[in-house]
């Protein structure tokens, strides 16, 4: 694993940061977006209105498209990252509060929400409907039992126990990562074999259960948040760290995964 890059990013509170497909995606300020490519360069920027705060994110990474729910500004918004089309999507008063488990399924998007309800967003029309379990597809009836997504994993992370439960459907896999006792995380980020556990002083790269790389921050940095990126060159993780001195100096850096890794 070695350093290939870094991007800093001066003016600008960086709390979001997520992959889709090749792409990371990074808030740009309070007014919309930063879409950069593998290697940290502008790609576009897409300005949806001002003093948007995204909360969370759900991601198609096959067609690049993104949902950001936004509870302060009580809507949704649903953007294709190709085209740079988005709708704004009204959620008055905060009537539906999502959790982490998702599917999107053809032209429609189904969320769970934190009361154990399920709806279904039509990117295209603006509609948000109640649905019935039963009419989901099987592998998100599963997922249902989790709490956070993670490319192709459903994850249940025991603070108390301090391990994650990781349920992989396309290899039909399951198993459970020991959190260390030391470490405080805020963000992990599971792919294939790779498990990224971040936390303000430390990153831990693991394949499964076994530590392969430690990353501390610089000095005066802390960590934020890990995106991981597969490419046909070399698949890469960056990692975004903010100057504790000020939250609006920030510092993405590029870390190319070798072969060993998978």
């Amino acid at each position: 694993m070695k350093k290939v890059g870094i991007r800093f990013e001066k003016d600008n509170d960086l709390y979001f940061s997520k992959a889709v497909s090749d792409q990371v995606i990074i808030n740009n300020g309070y007014k919309g977006l930063k879409i950069l490519d593998i290697n940290l360069q502008d790609v576009k920027i897409l300005d949806i209105f001002d003093d948007i705060t995204i909360h969370h994110a759900f991601i198609n990474h096959l067609n690049k498209e993104i949902i950001l729910d936004c509870p302060d500004n009580n809507c949704i918004v649903y953007i294709d990252l190709t085209s740079g089309f988005f709708n704004i999507i009204n959620n008055n008063n905060h009537k539906y509060k999502f959790r982490d488990v998702y599917c999107w399924y053809g032209d429609n998007f189904i969320l769970s929400t934190e009361d154990g309800s399920l709806v279904k967003l039509n990117k295209t029309n603006k509609d948000i409907s109640n649905i019935k379990k039963i009419n989901l597809p099987f592998t998100f009836q599963e997922s249902l039992k989790g709490y956070r997504v993670s490319y192709d994993n459903v994850i249940d992370y025991n603070r108390k126990e301090k391990k994650l439960d990781v349920i992989n459907f396309l290899d039909r896999n399951y198993f459970s990562i020991k959190i260390l006792d030391y470490m405080d995380i805020h963000d992990f980020v599971i792919r294939k074999n790779i498990i990224i556990l971040v936390s303000e002083d430390e990153i831990l790269i693991c394949n499964e259960n076994k530590i392969i790389h430690k990353i501390r921050p610089e000095k005066h940095y802390m960590f934020m948040r890990a995106v991981f990126i597969e490419s046909k060159e070399c698949d890469r993780i960056i990692i975004t760290s903010t100057d504790i001195r000020d939250v609006h100096t920030n510092a993405m850096h590029i870390f190319e995964l070798s072969p060993s890794f998978d």
